[in-house]
This record gives C-alpha cells, sequence and structure tokens, in this order.
C-alpha cells in the first residue's frame, strides 16, 4: 500500500502527522490511517469506501483524505 501525508490529521498518542493509504478490497476501498513516527507506529483509524460512489482513483485519494479531516 502505497501511503501519503495526510496535511493536518495528527496522531493523538504523539502528535506526528498521519500517513493514509488505500486499498482495493471486494466492492470498495479499505483505507488505512497510521503514524509512522519510529516508537509510535500505531494504526489511527480505518475505514470503507463504496466503489460505487466513486468513479477513479483521484477520487477515492480525494475521500481517504476527508475522512483525515475527521479524526
Amino acid at each position: 500500500m502505497h501511503l501519503r501525508r495526510h496535511p493536518t490529521s495528527q496522531c493523538e498518542h504523539c502528535g506526528s502527522r498521519l500517513w493514509y493509504g488505500v486499498k482495493s478490497e471486494g466492492d470498495g476501498w479499505k483505507v488505512l490511517y497510521e503514524c509512522t513516527t519510529p516508537g509510535c507506529e500505531r494504526d489511527a483509524a480505518t475505514s470503507f469506501i463504496d466503489m460505487a460512489s466513486v468513479s477513479d482513483r483521484d477520487q477515492v485519494y480525494k475521500h481517504a483524505e476527508a475522512i483525515g479531516q475527521t479524526l
């Protein structure tokens, strides 16, 4: 899974910026947010985007980034 750094979301444990990635799974996309800071390295959140709600991979990443705004 290729991770992208989120522009604003922070780890609730260490305060570092979170990274997120998407993975195709069945009828949608799994979204994973994680902290990659050495010593923390936690999964911050997971979510799911229904494949029918997006038309291309760019929209998947836009939705995934928007999910991070709520963390």
